[in-house]
């Protein structure tokens, strides 16, 4: 018979948490040696986790987004100092719901999760660069204001119906912000910083713009595809943004007329400007892309068309008569 000890241990073992065994996770052969890709991860915040040493650059990506096991809800220090302080981290279909972004970190790359709360301490110096947020669950972005490193932002397909301008203002150093698939109808040009080298904000819900006041000397780049803008002032941005070099409007309820004037004047500055395609078309969403915008028909070919259509719908009229009269005799 068992002694009284050991029924105790048995006890214990069974009743000892599973998360107290944690988790070690290792690389999947990459050609990169610096670089770790790890194909899954199933991770509660209350459990020991592990990762190999000796790498800057972890990649967790799931190859079975509807793998329930993949999941990590939170991006902490805890998280990151399991990793060992890598200077880049991406990690994509994971479900993340709350990102605590480490201080050292460079490249931060958190696309297609569930992302509702970006946490940073304001009396860090954070050296973050470029960071990604597509495809997350955004309400707002004041917290990237404390990014002064920031060179690239991404926060296309978020829930932002608004854009507080407060929180660009302090990234001296941003290039490229990326801002398409949102609801918000317009953008604080004048609260974005001049280092700005371009913006793509297409298929959205943008409805007007304002660029006076804004400061863009180092604008070259703007995709406004797929908005509902009406008109467009081309005089106030080439003010504002004197080295403009390429713009798209494509897809836009501006009159055909006036899109022609507007190209007129952005060609007379050796502008480009592309008013059909969108050059970042990908998906089934984006097939309006690929539709070339046609000019308004003239009073005497609106009348032609529809002089032969009503002579078309007569003779069917009389097909249809004679078809009658022939089934009756």
């Amino acid at each position: 018979m068992p002694s009284p000890a050991f029924l105790r241990l048995t006890i214990v073992l069974l009743l000892y948490p599973s998360w107290a065994i944690g988790r070690d996770y290792q690389c999947i052969p990459y050609p990169v040696e610096s670089r770790c890709e790890i194909e899954w991860i199933a991770h509660d915040r209350h459990e020991p986790i592990t990762f190999p040493s000796g790498y800057q650059h972890f990649r967790i990506v799931s190859k079975d987004v509807l793998d329930r096991d993949v999941s990590l809800t939170r991006f902490d220090s805890a998280v990151y100092e399991a990793m060992h302080r890598p200077l880049s981290v991406e990690i994509l279909f994971a479900e993340l719901q709350q990102v605590v972004l480490p201080d050292q970190l460079i490249l931060g790359g958190f696309a297609n999760n569930q992302i509702t709360d970006l946490v940073v301490d304001r009396n860090q110096n954070y050296t973050i660069k470029y960071l990604d947020l597509d495809v997350n669950k955004l309400t707002e972005i004041g917290n990237v204001s404390y990014l002064v490193q920031l060179e690239t932002l991404r926060l296309e397909a978020n829930q932002l119906d608004s854009l507080d301008g407060a929180a660009f203002t302090p990234l001296i150093n941003l290039k490229r912000l990326y801002l398409s698939y949102n609801q918000f109808k317009t953008i604080p040009w004048r609260d974005l910083p001049p280092s700005l080298v371009g913006i793509d904000s297409y298929y959205g819900a943008l409805n007007q713009v304002d660029f006076r006041g804004a400061k863009l000397a180092s604008f070259k780049r703007l995709v406004l595809t797929g908005n509902f803008l009406t008109n467009f002032n081309a005089t106030e941005l080439l003010e504002v943004a004197p080295n403009l070099e390429e713009i798209y409007l494509g897809h836009n309820p501006i009159p055909y007329k006036n899109m022609q004037r507007i190209e007129q004047k952005f060609i007379i500055w050796n502008v480009a400007v592309v008013a059909a395609v969108n050059p970042e078309c990908h998906g089934m969403r984006d097939l309006a892309c690929l539709m070339e915008k046609q000019p308004e028909l003239s009073e005497g070919w609106k009348l032609l068309i529809l002089l032969l259509a009503m002579a078309m719908l007569v003779l069917f009229a009389v097909f249809i008569l004679l078809l009658i009269k022939k089934v009756q005799d």
